[in-house]
């Protein structure tokens, strides 16, 4: 705990230095963005807290894999569950997601089926 504190209060002071002799580095507009992504990973890590921890999922029986089954779905879901927060609550870096992969063929053949 004391060695993270000394991490945030040595950034916090580098940073305010940068800025000093740099000049202003939009901060300030970054920390809505910071707050929206920091409500995506709280939704995300409620999502795997309860899927995982209260085993909703599978009944855990001493099998390695229905507790790895049970870890991937968990993860999966809640990396979707961030990736959905972060899409409704105005990120663009997952509209960039989106566009990134589009870009690369993945949502061509929802595309083409509509065409046709």
């Amino acid at each position: 705990l004391a060695t993270s504190m000394v991490r945030w209060i040595n950034m916090a002071f580098l940073l305010f230095l940068l800025q000093k002799k740099v000049g202003p580095l939009g901060l300030r507009g970054m920390q809505s963005m910071v707050g929206k992504i920091i409500v995506g990973g709280i939704s995300m890590g409620v999502v795997i807290w309860v899927l995982s921890d209260r085993s909703l999922l599978l009944e855990y029986n001493g099998s390695s894999l229905a507790r790895s089954l049970q870890v991937i779905t968990a993860n999966m879901l809640g990396g979707a569950v961030y990736f959905l927060a972060c899409r409704l609550l105005g990120v663009e870096e997952a509209a960039l997601v989106i566009s990134r992969f589009r870009r690369r063929g993945i949502g061509r053949s929802q595309q083409q089926n509509k065409r046709d």
